[in-house]
């Protein structure tokens, strides 16, 4: 490469370099910050998912304990009781419930709200035992006539003869409300001992937040035993426009530099290259003889100076040469002096 190609490409490489570094640093940093506060978005958003799931359940114990509590489960019992069962009539819509059965002692139901098929099917007899309490609630899958649902179920016994099995049905009335507390998307999957997914899912713990392909996910509800698992997973936000912006212009300034550089390392080079190319010709004629070429600069400084130089040199050269032919020829008188005297003495 030449010197001027080097020039010009020394000057690009200075124009370029800072501004392509600043960007490097601002990509990295900003992808870290980024990282950070996605990982903080999605931890504030599971936690106000997880607190609303506490209300949520709280809210369906205190519906139950109010059904415990009301004349129709007194009334209930006492039809029971006095041996007419098929008495008992159930309507869940009343006490805000998507789903009502009463129970036997031993979970077999005798009366249903709108799932009649399920009169005379034991349920979840696992459900309360021993020293749970009055009300256990845990997630299940439910059936009804339009299909299945993933639901919040409640069962609800006392020192009466008859229990309780009800619920909400949580697609309905849990997940709108939770998919407006994230900066996400929520997921149904069913439970599917051969799709390696379940069994992902059921490994992670409520409340916990998990990343999965960089994405971060958490577990709202369900379980293997329960049948279904409810995932959300939390977008990560795009880089705000503040960054956008600044990485703009840092662009631009970089190509801007670039171009200044390349222009300004081509003006720079195109007049050393004329200075050099000045000095080699004349260079060149003295190589062939020419003593007598002078130079001149184009501009003050330091080839103006080279220029001087070389304009002394050669007239040096000229006198050297101009010596050395006089005292050539005088050698030359002084020896056929000699000859003569050497003659007119012989």
């Amino acid at each position: 490469m030449s010197f001027t190609g080097r020039i010009r490409l020394y000057l690009v490489a200075i124009a370029f370099l800072p501004p392509a570094l600043m960007m490097v640093v601002v990509y990295f940093y900003s992808s870290h910050q980024q990282s950070l506060t996605y990982q903080q978005n999605a931890s504030e958003d599971l936690q106000r998912i997880v607190q609303y799931r506490a209300h949520f359940e709280s809210s369906l114990h205190d519906v139950l304990d109010g059904v415990l509590k009301s004349n129709w489960f007194a009334q209930a019992n006492y039809t029971y009781d006095a041996g007419r069962p098929g008495e008992i009539r159930v309507d869940a819509s009343q006490f805000g419930l998507d789903f009502l059965e009463v129970l036997d002692s031993n979970h077999q139901v005798i009366a249903s709200s709108h799932r009649p098929g399920l009169v005379g099917e034991q349920i979840h007899r696992d459900t309360v035992v021993g020293s749970l309490p009055p009300i256990t609630i845990r997630p299940t899958v439910e059936f009804d006539i339009a299909g299945r649902h993933v639901s919040l179920t409640a069962v609800a016994y006392s020192n009466q003869s008859l229990r309780l099995y009800g619920g909400w049905y949580l697609n309905e009335r849990f997940l709108p409300t939770a998919e407006q507390m994230l900066r996400g998307t929520t997921e149904v999957v069913y439970t599917n001992q051969t799709n390696p997914v379940t069994r992902r899912y059921g490994a992670m713990e409520f409340g916990a937040l998990y990343k999965a392909d960089n994405q971060y996910e958490a577990l709202l509800c369900g379980s293997e035993a329960a049948g279904f698992f409810m995932v959300a997973r939390f977008q990560q936000a795009e880089k705000s426009s503040v960054f956008a912006s600044f990485f703009n212009v840092i662009s631009i300034v970089a190509l801007a530099s670039v171009l200044v550089a390349l222009a300004l390392g081509i003006y720079i080079s195109g007049k050393t290259r004329r200075e050099i190319d000045n000095l080699v010709e004349a260079f060149s004629r003295v190589a062939a003889g020419d003593l007598g070429t002078t130079v001149m600069a184009y501009n003050e400084g330091e080839f103006s100076q080279l220029a001087d130089s070389y304009s002394e040199m050669t007239r040096k050269l000229k006198v050297s040469r101009h010596k050395l032919a006089t005292t050539e020829k005088i050698a030359a008188w002084q020896s056929m002096a000699r000859k003569i005297a050497h003659e007119i003495k012989n």
